[in-house]
Order: structure tokens, then C-alpha cells, then sequence
């Protein structure tokens, strides 16, 4: 015969040892709900659907506790899947990101707004926007902590059509730190009854906001890193702010921009210019702004002044895209440009 997935009094009792459920602090009530079996499917939450493998197996421990502004919660639960449809939204429509924690080591995915996010470690934060259709699904036994926050604490409209927050699996120092306070600030409220200002309750929200501010902005950044007219952009950005310093080039731009120099390099090829060729033509213009500019300035000094290791190199690259030397456009450019008479030169520095 196989053995039982239901969580047997030892489990459950080193699990409660853990939360400190035998260790109460305040005299606050909670609810503590036990559902086994078939019959604690039949008579789970109406807003969400639980599926499992097997509905004899199916066991779960919670503790719930509502407080002015938020739910808060603390469970263990075998595994199975969660999931909320459009007929459910529609039917039971709600205005709460759920958001959780666990400590047991195991593993999971988050579906939801086309997105599929997997986690496989503990101590790390996920939110769920529970006004939009989603589907998570935990692969072994999972002991989780969270909070029920209102979507218009974290910033969001939840009676507009589709809320802009999205599924968020985070481990980033911030979420972390966030996913401990939550977790022992669940214990506490949820389990051990304490007493809870509402200052306390907006430091919860505070450093959720703050997680998922920081991960829709990392999201953004790499979104933004596959659109060609943002890589170039920065690059033109960077080579102003950078193009003095020799040493910056198309290996500093990529660094930058935290891609391969072959990935920075596909974004320009449909364009008749590179990282490396823009780099040269800044230097240049550079170094034909200051030769009309700077009378008495030597030529090692312009050159290190527009970026070049050295005048010989500034020399070679000048005659190269200008056919003339640097002395022969200063000549022109002070005896024709500056005094109004004729020179052989466009204002470009190009040939007629």
C-alpha cells in the first residue's frame, strides 16, 4: 500500500512548535481551519479552485486572522494546485494581492498574465494578483506565511479591468529581507495573537511595495534591454558622458548595459553605425570643435582632451576620415572659417 500524503500529528506538531503556536504572546483571536480529504476540498474558499493529484490526500493546516487593512496568514498544506479562472473572478472578484513566503525547502511555479515563474529554494517572495486569472502549483509539502494586502495599498486600481501588477517571484537582498519580517510578523498576528499597531501594518505593506517596485524596475530594465531604439539611445548616452576617457569603449558600453558586446552589436545592425565607429566619430567631432577653438593648445593636448591615447593616433584617425591633417584643418579653420573667407573645407570638416 502507498504511503499516506496527509500530514501526520508529528509533522503538524513540529510544524506548530516552529510558528510558535504553543507560544501565545497576545490574547487576539484567530481561526485555525484543518481540511481534509474530499471533504475539505468541498469545503474550501468558493473563490479558488485547489486540485490534486489524489483527493483523499489532500490535507491542510491554517491559521487567519483579519486585521484593519490586511488578511494574514500562516498554513502547511500538502501539495497541489491553486487556481482562479475568469468564471471564479467574475463570480468572486477581489481587490487583494496575496503574498507569501515558506521556509521548507521545496518548490513551485507561479502562472499568471502569460508569465511562468518557477522557484525552487525558501526565502524568497511571491506576489499574486488575485483579480487576475492565475494558477500556482507547489510540487511538495510547503509551509507558507503572507499577507492578503488591498491592491490599492500597493499602489494599484482593482476596479479598472486589468490591474498592472503582474506575478512577482522575487529573491532579490530586499525581497529576502522582506520575505523574514513578513514571515515572523505572520507568526506573531496569525498564530500567536500579538497586538498590532497600524504602523506595524503599514511597514508590512511598505517593504512589499518596496520588493515589487524593485522587481517590476529590474523587469522594465530587461525588457528595455531587447528594444534596439533604448540600446541605442543609452549608447549615445554613455559614449557623451564617457568618450574622453581612452579607455572607454564598445566592451565598457556592453558592461554597462549588462549584455555581451555581440548583443549590444545586434542592435545596430540594421543602422550604418557601431558602438565603436560612434565612439571615433564623438572623438573627432571633439577634437575638430577644440582646433578651431583652442589656438595655442598643442596637439598632444587636444588629443588627450577628446579621448585619443595620443596625438599620433588623433593624427592617423583625423587624415583618415578627413584627408588632411589636424594642422591643416586648424589652418583653415582660423584663416577661412572664423575670419569669413573661403576654405577647402565644409563646415563638417569634409572635403568639396
Amino acid at each position: 500500500m502507498p504511503t499516506s500524503q496527509r500530514l501526520s500529528p508529528d509533522r503538524v506538531r513540529a510544524w506548530q512548535t516552529q510558528i510558535g503556536a504553543l507560544d501565545p504572546i497576545g490574547d487576539n483571536s484567530t481561526r485555525l481551519f484543518r481540511r481534509t480529504g474530499v471533504d475539505g476540498l468541498a469545503n474550501y474558499l468558493p473563490a479558488l479552485e485547489m486540485v490534486v493529484d489524489d483527493p483523499t490526500e489532500f490535507d491542510e493546516v491554517a491559521y487567519w486572522r483579519p486585521l484593519s487593512d490586511l488578511l494574514v496568514y500562516v498554513l502547511i498544506r500538502t501539495p497541489c494546485t491553486m487556481r482562479r479562472d475568469p468564471a471564479l473572478i467574475a463570480e468572486y472578484p477581489s481587490q487583494y494581492a496575496i503574498v507569501g513566503t515558506q521556509t521548507f525547502a521545496g518548490g513551485g511555479v507561479l502562472r499568471q498574465d502569460g508569465q511562468e515563474l518557477p522557484y525552487r529554494h525558501p526565502n524568497h517572495l511571491l506576489v499574486v494578483n488575485n483579480n487576475l486569472p492565475y494558477e500556482h502549483t507547489a510540487y511538495s509539502v510547503a509551509d507558507l506565511a503572507g499577507l492578503w494586502i488591498p491592491l490599492e495599498l500597493l499602489g494599484y486600481d482593482a476596479t479598472v479591468g486589468q490591474v498592472e501588477l503582474g506575478p512577482v517571484v522575487t529573491d532579490t537582498p530586499l525581497a529576502r529581507a522582506a520575505a523574514a519580517f513578513i514571515r515572523n510578523f505572520a507568526y506573531d498576528v496569525a498564530v500567536r495573537g500579538a497586538d498590532v499597531d497600524p504602523d506595524t501594518e503599514l511597514a508590512a505593506i511598505d517593504l512589499v511595495r518596496a520588493a515589487v517596485g524593485q522587481r517590476r524596475a529590474a523587469d522594465t530594465f530587461a525588457d528595455l534591454q531587447n528594444r534596439p531604439v533604448f540600446v541605442r539611445e543609452a549608447t549615445r548616452t554613455l559614449i557623451e558622458q564617457n568618450f574622453r576617457d581612452p579607455a572607454f569603449g564598445a566592451e565598457s558600453i556592453a558592461k554597462a548595459l549588462h549584455m555581451s558586446r555581440r548583443h549590444l552589436y545586434r542592435h545596430f545592425v540594421d543602422t550604418d553605425e557601431t558602438p565603436a565607429t560612434m565612439i571615433a566619430t564623438r572623438r573627432l567631432e571633439r577634437a575638430r570643435e577644440l582646433l578651431s577653438h583652442w589656438e595655442n593648445a598643442g596637439l598632444d593636448a587636444i588629443a588627450a582632451a577628446s579621448g585619443f591615447t595620443s596625438a599620433a593616433t588623433l593624427r592617423n584617425r583625423f587624415r583618415a576620415e578627413y584627408e588632411m591633417t589636424p594642422n591643416e584643418y586648424r589652418r583653415g579653420a582660423g584663416g577661412g572659417h572664423r575670419q569669413g573667407e573661403s576654405s577647402s573645407t565644409d563646415p563638417e570638416g569634409g572635403v568639396r
